[in-house]
């Protein structure tokens, strides 16, 4: 689900706007105020004002929010004479709901619209059928002949930083003892860090890569050739992981990564009306 209404949230306290108008001569330039009464994009309280809400909205519909992760909230959701078992994350204003029945999703959005102008549903993945929704840039699916969940992030978001190196399945062994400190050049130090950005991001799907992102996330201020050489002998590895899923065991509730029982390729994707009959 998605909504557009990070805008609509009481910032709990007046905020103040300033501009001045173009065109004017320095001195008769003035500055114009206007006092915020609703939560603007850009505003560093806009994401919590738009939090605090959703949270009222769905907490008065009978879910509790988690203690140690603000933006989870689980539990028995009801409206009118509807009820069901519902898992939800909101990240700013893209919202992952899990349901234990396939109206759960249709009952949350009503619910929603008491208090938002606008929230739609942009995907689903129903218990039985295979598909796939994205969400924060990582792929969840279900493939055919089966309940188990699987996510990745999609191989094109890694793959031009790998295309031009050999693939291998060995874990790389990092060493950063070595005695090369020479310091990398301010170009090769920033291409340094645009790609340990991405390798981090898309391994946080992959547990292989936890120990490598820490390693090489000490050079990410004054990088040198050992650290680079430690990143490219990570991206070749990496490269033979593209298509590795972290796949969820809806029976067994296990988690593992392994890769799919399909080609990718071939996978089935459909977009429908969010639901399911059982699944949370």
């Amino acid at each position: 689900m998605a909504s557009g209404s990070i805008a609509v949230g009481d910032p709990s306290q007046q905020g103040f706007s300033s501009s001045t108008p173009s065109g004017e001569s320095i001195r008769s330039l003035l500055t114009f105020i206007s006092i915020l009464y609703q939560a603007l994009n850009g505003l560093r309280c806009a994401s919590r004002a738009w939090l605090n809400l959703a949270a009222q909205v769905v907490t008065s519909h009978g879910l509790t929010q988690c203690n140690s992760e603000s933006c989870l909230f689980i539990g028995t959701f009801r409206k009118d004479n509807f009820e069901c078992e519902m898992a939800l994350v909101i990240y700013v204003d893209d919202l992952l709901v899990g349901t234990s029945h396939h109206d759960g999703a249709k009952y949350l959005k009503e619910a929603f619209l008491e208090s938002v102008e606008k929230i739609k549903i942009t995907g689903e993945l129903p218990v039985g059928k295979p598909g796939t929704v994205k969400f924060l840039g990582r792929e969840i699916s279900r493939f055919s002949g089966s309940d188990d969940l699987h996510m990745r992030v999609p191989v094109d978001y890694l793959y031009e930083c790998v295309k031009d190196l050999s693939a291998t399945p060995i874990p790389p062994k990092l060493d950063l003892d070595e005695k090369d400190n020479e310091v990398l050049t301010p170009e090769s130090a920033s291409r340094y860090r645009s790609i340990l950005g991405r390798v981090a991001w898309w391994g946080q799907s992959n547990s292989h890569f936890l120990r490598f992102m820490s390693m090489l996330a000490t050079g990410q201020a004054t990088p040198n050739h050992k650290h680079e050489r430690a990143l490219f002998r990570t991206l070749r590895f990496s490269k033979s992981q593209l298509h590795l899923y972290q796949t969820f065991n809806r029976i067994q509730n296990v988690v593992s990564e392994k890769v799919p029982p399909r080609p990718i390729l071939n996978l089935e994707v459909q977009t429908l009306p969010i639901g399911g009959s059982k699944d949370p």
